[in-house]
């Protein structure tokens, strides 16, 4: 069973799609395209948060470590849907007023 990130972020997020599909040319000017693969539009979402305490950010830190880049997580979009995710970089920015940010982009997967 995957582990949630369940962290509540004030954060501006951003959505793109890159759906996979092929296209194959024919003489006349028509063009056919097709889907790749059975899920060919997955989500990436880029997400930022910032006024995060220094423990918030600790933490959130640690759980995508122990993630390591490998381990797929639940994560609800800021659509309200639960979506299964790899995080592969992420930045945490300390400040000494205590304004830490976080990015990280989110890759939907199946597995």
């Amino acid at each position: 069973m995957a582990d949630t990130f369940s962290y509540k972020l004030n954060y501006p997020a951003k959505l793109a799609r890159a759906p996979k599909a092929a296209s194959y040319q024919f003489g006349d000017g028509y063009e056919q395209r097709v889907g790749l693969g059975l899920n060919p539009n997955l989500q990436k979402w880029t997400i930022n948060a910032d006024m995060l305490s220094l423990s918030l950010a600790q933490s959130i830190d640690t759980f995508l470590s122990t993630q390591g880049a490998v381990k797929a997580f639940n994560w609800v979009n800021p659509f309200g849907v639960s979506i299964l995710v790899v995080c592969r970089k992420w930045d945490i920015s300390l400040d000494e007023d205590e304004e830490n940010t976080f990015s990280a982009t989110f890759e939907e997967v199946l597995g």
